[in-house]
């Protein structure tokens, strides 16, 4: 379902998807990342598009000093911004070689 970015829902998902990056063991997100490249998974376009989703709702928060100021301050947008970066960091180290190989998921990754 689609929802607004300044939802107060979506937010609350945003924080719950950044203290699951941001707290869960290094390792056990590498695993999950080298598992969403196999072929049999395939489901690390679901990830990229979580990673979007998330990255558009971090920015409805940049231009306006209004928009939620107890739940999103200035400080969570931009640790929330740095959490997303790592992720992306990670998914590029450990799923590049198995995704470089497939032009058709290049394409759709884009």
């Amino acid at each position: 379902a689609r929802m607004d970015p300044d939802q107060k829902v979506r937010v609350i998902w945003l924080l719950c998807l950044i203290w699951c990056l941001q707290e869960g063991p290094d390792a056990l997100i590498r695993d999950e990342l080298r598992r969403f490249c196999k072929p049999e998974h395939n489901r690390i376009n679901n990830f990229v598009q979580l990673l979007k989703l998330a990255s558009s709702t971090c920015q409805h928060f940049i231009p306006s000093d209004e928009s939620l100021p107890v739940l999103c301050p200035k400080e969570m947008t931009q640790e929330a911004f740095n959490c997303l970066s790592a992720s992306v960091i990670l998914l590029i180290d450990e799923c590049f070689d198995a995704v470089s190989e497939d032009e058709y998921e290049l394409e759709k990754l884009g």
